[in-house]
């Protein structure tokens, strides 16, 4: 049977204990929140880059609560060039002429598009 972690509180800081389960311990034992699989560990994960900014906001009570907001970076941008390269040129002149130079002969022309 595994034991909790428990996470040290500064004093002032905040008026709860945040208790972290061990990852063996069974999902009865899991609080409610945390009982749901977020994703299968038979699937893929994709970890996209984030900003992160913290921020302490005093409570009525003299307790802090901590704010994190999250801004997706940029991952991917799609440009359009209009003119090609000189090796995609050349590339596209050779497939070309292999095409026209194999005529009818299927696997000719599928080894021209390799």
């Amino acid at each position: 049977m595994s034991t909790p972690v428990h996470i040290a509180q500064t004093p002032g800081l905040f008026k709860s204990r945040l208790t972290l389960p061990q990852a063996s311990a069974p999902a009865a034992q899991l609080p409610p929140l945390l009982q749901n699989m977020l994703c299968a560990s038979d699937q893929p994960l994709a970890l996209l880059p984030v900003r992160l900014e913290t921020r302490f906001f005093a409570q009525p009570d003299g307790s802090s609560e901590l704010r994190v907001r999250v801004y997706p970076d940029k991952v991917h941008l799609d440009s359009h060039e209009l003119e090609l390269t000189p090796d995609e040129r050349d590339w596209g002149v050779h497939y070309w002429q292999q095409d026209w130079l194999a005529g009818s002969d299927a696997a000719a022309r599928s080894t021209a598009w390799d």
